[in-house]
């Protein structure tokens, strides 16, 4: 992956693990090779789907709290449709000036 880090140093993601049809994590990490390298041990298969650089962790449960209120979320996994999640992660983001 070979990520570049700046000032913001932190990153919030949208994991996939093809065997689970529609479920989705969102978290952050300061460290995401490392990240998924751990949950590779538990779902070799699973990946990145999209990786943002942010500046405070608030994003994360602020994006968690939107979701909510259009699919079912359970802590961090999110059950719904991958491109809508995606959208509205983005949107969040933007609102913020965190793109």
């Amino acid at each position: 992956m070979g990520l570049q880090h700046s000032k913001k140093s932190l990153f919030l993601y949208i994991l996939v693990d093809p065997y689970r049809d529609n479920v989705y994590k969102i978290g952050i990490s300061k460290n995401p090779e490392q990240r998924l390298k751990s949950y590779r041990t538990h779902s070799p298969q699973c990946y990145f789907h999209q990786l943002y650089e942010i500046d405070d962790k608030k994003h994360e449960k602020q994006i968690l709290y939107h979701l909510a209120g259009c699919m079912r979320v359970n802590n961090e996994v999110v059950h719904g449709n991958l491109h809508l999640i995606q959208n509205i992660v983005e949107s969040y983001l933007e609102e913020h000036d965190q793109k």
